[in-house]
């Protein structure tokens, strides 16, 4: 029987749901483009609030049906509706395209990623679906950790989740998606309810099926000479 290898599904998905990471810089510039906005001071902050709006910043373009944006904590709020989702998009060597119904929030100062509700994630590589997805420190998702292991029964699939969070520091940042979560590539394809990435080592994951459903993966193996099990058995066939 010829050597297979099991092409690196999780490496993959997870390098291409890293670029939504969003870098550090000493200085930003954001242009709006908006029919309208109102400007209110807060403190030593300032706060835009504007409708429908597209908003630029280097190789960012983030869109909503309105918006909101805090200059002290260099927050970015796109809300959206079923007809008009809030859409992030960034350009360059790693593109891909975020959109949700209801929100997308960017934090800029921390960065940090949340959208939610029908949240859809398109790049060259992956398309991937759930109905929250967030891009933060573990210490910022603590409570949502709590949230997923007390809907765990005692047992196996606790322990396996338990000692998976058990390895991630304070600091370490995550990558969750929840509900509904749907990954596609073409070499592979995953349901469940909720997968958390480590941003820092893409082979370390987590996922966990919805009660009473099953958490499928499916996964072509390739032989050595690049062909899958499917062309090799029609080889075969008469």
């Amino acid at each position: 029987m010829a050597n297979q290898r099991f092409r690196p599904w999780l490496f993959l998905v997870a390098a291409a749901l890293l670029g939504l990471a969003l870098p550090v810089q000493a200085a930003r510039t954001v242009v709006i483009d908006t029919q309208a906005l109102r400007v209110e001071g807060v403190g030593d902050s300032q706060v835009i609030v504007m409708p429908e709006f597209t908003a630029h910043s280097e190789e960012y373009t983030l869109s909503g049906a309105s918006g909101r944006f805090e200059s002290a904590s260099e927050t970015f709020l796109a809300t959206g509706a079923p007809d008009r989702p809030a859409r992030l998009e960034r350009s360059g060597e790693s593109p891909f395209t975020v959109t949700a119904t209801r929100s997308i929030t960017i934090v800029f100062q921390d960065e940090s990623l949340r959208a939610e509700g029908e949240v859809s994630y398109q790049s060259p590589d992956v398309q991937a679906q759930s109905d929250l997805l967030l891009v933060d420190r573990r210490d910022r998702l603590e409570a949502l950790i709590e949230e997923l292991l007390s809907a765990l029964p005692p047992g196996e699939t606790r322990e396996i989740v338990v000692g998976f969070f058990g390895r991630v520091g304070e600091s370490d940042r995550l990558i969750v998606m929840q509900h509904d979560v749907r990954v596609d590539r073409e070499d592979s394809f995953l349901e469940a309810d909720w997968v958390v990435f480590s941003e820092e080592n893409p082979d370390d994951f987590i996922s966990v099926a919805a009660p009473g459903k099953p958490l499928r993966l499916s996964v072509v193996i390739e032989s050595e000479d690049g062909q899958d099990e499917n062309e090799r058995a029609g080889e075969s066939l008469p």
